[in-house]
């Protein structure tokens, strides 16, 4: 089950989105209302997703493990980042 967690205005300068876009978070539940995946996206007054098209996976729970993505830390290079997501 989908579940909007935020659904608000986000600082232009800081999103570089067309106006009226909304950052939405989006949890994904299992049917026992647990959290099992977290996103975050740009909603588009069209209708489409911003940024890079799809949305950004924040958290992912598989099994009894939960795979959570931190803020970008501009001083490790991204491949390093995705390598460390992973191996968590």
């Amino acid at each position: 089950m989908q579940r909007i967690t935020r659904n608000t205005h986000p600082s232009r300068t800081a999103a570089c989105e067309p106006f009226c876009t909304l950052t939405q978070e989006i949890s994904y539940d299992n049917p026992d209302g647990q959290e099992q995946a977290r996103v975050h996206q740009y909603l588009r007054t069209d209708g489409t997703i911003g940024a890079w098209g799809l949305p950004d996976p924040k958290r992912l729970k598989i099994g009894t493990r939960i795979y959570a993505m931190h803020k970008r830390d501009a001083r490790v290079p991204l491949h390093e980042q995705a390598e460390a997501w992973a191996l968590k």
